[in-house]
């Protein structure tokens, strides 16, 4: 992304333009000793569902940052006194892309003082809020202080972020294109190795490519990852984010649980990034089987950062697992408002409503999810919510499309719920193997209703065993190269 104002050109990232408004910084106004301000809800164009949750969620995420300003105070509301300033704006999807205007006021005279706008073209909401943020304490003369992002937020010296390998890079990960984010962060430490940002790029890589296919080599390259950077960056949190996602992916949420909350108690976080660890941590109290402090967490990150649209997924995760499925609908229908063409948000709403036995409606956030993906994950989701709604040959016909796309675990998991529920085991069977070959390693096959007629499969005990063993050893494997440390 580059930002432009009218006299000047500086880069930063992630396919966003920011055209400022001319004039010196705004003097601060406020005689109580700092700026009050007053972040009006956004007039929101282009929204079919939840519009109102975007302006509000929008605005909120946009306060919450700037309450990490010096020198300035956010209103909850207009009632103690007169705010020194207004900040209001619009935000207008038209298709990908999103234009957001932002106008500071003098709430006296109804002046307009000053003025910016942001195109963001596959852009989250979240990042955007952020940027902005920053924008308007600069036009208030205002300074934040060094603050840690969200990793998906960090921005490294100027070489990087004016990179076309950076901009790719970010461009694999918002595909969840785990492989590409991988080969281009491995060109980028090269490439840029005395800049952390590049490190942490290239760890948060190696992480998930880890916990999709846990080979002990890949673990060890993501240690010595994690040296250099505590060695150019000693301050950083994210050694320890790292650590805690490795042992929440390895079967270990109990020290992931401490260090969350060790990251925590920081001060130097952004509001991203506290949301971030916030629901990494609910993910790993839902582990250790605390719903309610899962449901806490998620429920503090959304209040955080509300445009973050994988804070709702958190949130509607654990309405769900606590049976509060109408509840969990809503909260994957506002974070689909906030990301319309994410096709994982189609499909957590149509999960939600699959488990609801609302199927009609699940298949079609299910449709749209296959359509816009074309992965066995979704399409296979779809076929099972076809058949538990009672269209057989629509559901068989999905399996079979299904069945020819690029094999994942997931994806071939869901194929074996199919099967199974269809009465059919040969084939429910044979798709778990294939998902245990693909690197499937979760024990929901052990608690999933839908492959109850496979329990007394001597097969079907054989792949259990088999996980359980992958399990233990990814298990021993992060302990032996990860020992925790108090």
């Amino acid at each position: 992304m580059i930002i432009r104002n009218r006299t000047a050109s500086v880069v930063a990232l992630a396919g966003v333009v920011l055209a400022v408004g001319c004039g010196a910084p705004l003097e601060e106004t406020g005689s109580h000793g700092e700026i009050l301000l007053q972040v009006r809800p956004f007039t929101v164009h282009g929204e079919d569902v939840e519009a109102g949750y975007v302006s509000r969620a929008f605005a909120d995420s946009v306060a919450n940052n700037l309450k990490q300003a010096a020198g300035l105070r956010v209103a909850d509301d207009a009632g103690e006194r007169q705010p020194d300033r207004l900040l209001s704006g619009t935000l207008t999807r038209d298709g990908l892309a999103v234009h957001v205007t932002l106008e500071l006021v003098n709430p006296v005279s109804g002046a307009s003082l000053w003025k910016t706008e942001a195109d963001a073209i596959g852009g989250d909401l979240s990042d955007l809020a952020s940027r902005l943020s920053r924008e308007t304490a600069a036009a208030l003369n205002l300074i934040f202080p060094k603050l840690y992002p969200v990793i998906t937020d960090l921005t490294g010296g100027a070489d990087l972020t004016a990179s076309p390998l950076m901009e790719q890079a970010m461009s694999a990960l918002r595909r969840y294109d785990i492989g590409a984010f991988l080969a281009d962060t491995n060109e980028l430490v090269q490439q840029f190795e005395s800049d952390p940002a590049a490190h942490v790029f290239n760890a948060w890589a190696l992480a998930n490519t880890w916990s999709g296919a846990p080979e002990r080599e890949t673990l060890a390259r993501l240690k010595d990852r994690l040296l250099e950077l505590d060695r150019i960056d000693p301050d950083s949190p994210y050694d320890e984010l790292l650590h805690a996602f490795i042992y929440r992916s390895s079967g270990n949420p109990d020290w992931a649980l401490e260090l969350y909350t060790r990251v925590l108690a920081r001060n130097d976080l952004a509001t991203s990034a506290r949301a971030w660890a916030l629901r990494q941590r609910a993910y790993a109290y839902v582990q250790v089987g605390n719903a309610a402090a899962a449901l806490s967490d998620a429920g503090a990150s959304v209040q955080l950062d509300p445009a973050g649209a994988a804070n709702l997924v958190a949130l509607s995760r654990a309405l769900q697992g606590v049976g509060r499925l109408d509840d969990a609908f809503l909260r994957s229908r506002q974070a689909l408002a906030l990301e319309p063409s994410a096709w994982r948000h189609h499909q957590r709403s149509g999960v939600v409503l699959t488990r609801a036995d609302r199927f009609d409606e699940a298949v079609e956030h299910l449709t749209r999810a296959c359509e816009l993906s074309d992965s066995q994950e979704a399409c296979g989701n779809l076929a099972v919510a076809l058949l538990r709604g009672g269209r057989i040959a629509e559901a068989r016909r999905e399996a079979e499309h299904t069945r020819k796309l690029a094999g994942s675990p997931w994806g071939m998991y869901n194929l074996a719920c199919f099967w199974a529920l269809a009465g059919e085991r040969e084939p429910a069977v044979d798709s778990l193997r294939r998902a245990l070959a693909l690197g499937f390693a979760d024990m929901l096959v052990t608690t999933d209703s839908d492959l109850d007629s496979l329990r007394d499969d001597p097969e079907f005990q054989k792949i259990i065993t088999a996980i359980e063993d992958r399990l233990r050893t990814k298990k021993q494997v992060s302990e032996s190269l990860f020992p925790f440390q108090a």
